[in-house]
């Protein structure tokens, strides 16, 4: 291998169309998980060096004020923003919070267009019939909408634990909002509750699926498993490239107390073994 390049160029040398291109690759669950706790500057050095060209910044409170800064770096370097967390749980129950309004008017007043992944905490709709389950995530999901559209942005529905990681139930909130514009994110370790169906739960989402984060996957394991060491991922990936999907593929860095960068690391060079198997 070529020492001089970025990993992610010495290990994905595959076709321009590939679906696994290092250029489609987005760097994920990266700024809350790292235990250097590395400031903007050094993780935008980590993620060129590692080769990504697409970034989704993850976040908790405190981290929010460091993301005006992570945009002009990003864009000094020519990293894209591909998407910002955004986090609805109990508390957004009367309304958005202090915090989603700072997101909005962070990426409005930096006129940056991204797309804000929506995760939902089972909490927040618990105890509800199901069609008031519907009716009260539609509800939020219209309000980040709404905020979203300020900087031009766009809103994806983020698969979770519970009644909302279900294909058919995400479907059901999106065409309730009555916008056509709102994707899914899928997410490999959230994948416990379809693994049973999920050739048939890829054909649901399809149509509105965006980007698919990949793990290693092991039934009845929700921990998070480097790409590679589980036992059903193989499968998994091989019906994702069968099902013609042609977003993006998120390698995440979710574990707690490592180097963020190592796991970004692991998970790239296990997916790069996984692929040349298939």
């Amino acid at each position: 291998m070529d020492s001089q390049k970025p990993v992610l160029k010495n290990l994905f040398s595959l076709p321009p169309h590939s679906l696994f291109r290092d250029e489609n690759m987005v760097a994920w669950s990266v700024v809350p998980y790292d235990s250097l706790n590395r400031a903007p500057e050094e993780r935008v050095n980590m993620l060129t060096r590692l080769g990504f060209s697409r970034f989704a910044f993850d976040w908790r409170e405190e981290h929010l004020s460091l993301l005006p800064k992570e945009i002009g770096l990003l864009h000094k370097n020519r990293i894209s923003l591909d998407a910002v967390w955004c986090w609805v749980d109990e508390r957004s129950s009367n309304g958005l919070l202090p915090e989603h309004e700072q997101l909005f008017r962070i990426l409005e007043e930096a006129k940056q267009p991204t797309t804000i992944w929506i995760g939902v905490h089972y909490n927040f709709y618990e105890g509800l019939e199901d069609s008031q389950k519907v009716e009260k995530v539609a509800s939020v999901l219209k309000a980040i909408h709404k905020g979203a559209s300020r900087s031009n942005s766009r809103i994806a529905l983020y698969t979770h634990f519970g009644w909302l990681a279900l294909p058919e139930n995400q479907v059901r909130v999106i065409e309730a909002t009555g916008h056509d514009d709102i994707g899914i994110v899928f997410s490999f370790h959230h994948a416990q509750d379809v693994l049973d169906r999920f050739d048939e739960a890829l054909h649901i989402m399809k149509p509105y699926l965006q980007t698919v984060h990949l793990s290693g996957v092991t039934r009845g394991v929700s921990e998070i498993i480097d790409i590679g060491k589980g036992t059903l991922e193989k499968t998994m990936i091989r019906s994702v490239i069968e099902s013609g999907f042609k977003g993006t593929i998120g390698i995440i860095g979710h574990t707690e107390g490592e180097d963020v960068e190592q796991v970004l690391l692991r998970n790239i060079r296990g997916l790069s073994t996984l692929l040349k198997n298939l």
